[in-house]
Formats: C-alpha cells, sequence, structure tokens
C-alpha cells in the first residue's frame, strides 16, 4: 500500500509540474517562481535566516542572498540584524510584500480556474473533496 501511495502521490507531483506549474509561471509575469516561493515562505513565518530561508527553498546561500536583494529592493522584504548574533541576518515579508504574494496567489488562481473551467460540476465536486481529503491526511506526515 506504501508503494501504491507514492506513486499516486508521485503522479500528483508530476501533475502540477506539467500543468499548474505552467500556469503558475504564466501568473508572475513580473517576479520569478523562486522570488515568489520565498514570499510564499516569509508569509508562514514571521522572520526567517537567510541559511533557514536556503534550505526550505533548497538553493545555495549566494542564490538566496540574491532573490533577497532582488525582493528587498522591490519593498517585498526586509533585513534584520540578529541581536544574539552578528552573522545572522533574519528576512521579513513586508506589508507590502503581502500584498503581493495575495495578489499572485489570486492570478494563480485565475489561471487554474481557467484550466479547470471546461470540467463537469460532478468531477469539480470529486476534485473538492479528494484535495480536502488528500490535504488532511498528508498535513498528518508534515
Amino acid at each position: 500500500m506504501t508503494d501504491r501511495a507514492s506513486k499516486r502521490m508521485l503522479q500528483i507531483m508530476e501533475f502540477y509540474h506539467e500543468q499548474l506549474f505552467k500556469e503558475e509561471r504564466m501568473a508572475l509575469i513580473d517576479i520569478n517562481d523562486a522570488e515568489f516561493r520565498l514570499l510564499f515562505r516569509l508569509s508562514t513565518a514571521p522572520m526567517l535566516s537567510m541559511s533557514t530561508l536556503g534550505d526550505l527553498l533548497l538553493v545555495s546561500k549566494s542564490h538566496v542572498t540574491k532573490l533577497v536583494d532582488a525582493l528587498n529592493n522591490a519593498g517585498l522584504v526586509e533585513r534584520h540584524a540578529n541581536l544574539q548574533d552578528r552573522r545572522v541576518i533574519n528576512i521579513s515579508i513586508t506589508e507590502k510584500g503581502q500584498k503581493k504574494l495575495e495578489f499572485l496567489k489570486n492570478r494563480i488562481q485565475e489561471q487554474i480556474k481557467m484550466l479547470i473551467s471546461n470540467l463537469q460540476p460532478s468531477e469539480l465536486e470529486k476534485i473538492c473533496t479528494s484535495t480536502e481529503i488528500f490535504l488532511g491526511i498528508v498535513s498528518k506526515i508534515r
């Protein structure tokens, strides 16, 4: 059963990368996908260190620095000195960054709506029900 479940989860990932990620990229006109993911990560935590962001995004420290520089220059994130350790720089999302993230999430949702608009109401209901069940279950493995 573990093998079957892992194969289905892999199929979901493949669908995401083949279909939904393409829609996401079309919605991100003035920000790249790595910057979007960084903003998304910061929206779920009040403040994260550069190292933690790199670990969460699976990118190098130098790449995180470039992402943070770009987002900082756009006013979407802020740098904060760590009072306990001067070597650590913490990053937080600004109010402008939160608004930008919500705007982008809405654009992505609109793209996905267009993608699924030809499905029957019963199929849409099955998507809603099955994804709610799926998310409820996978939240237990975090």
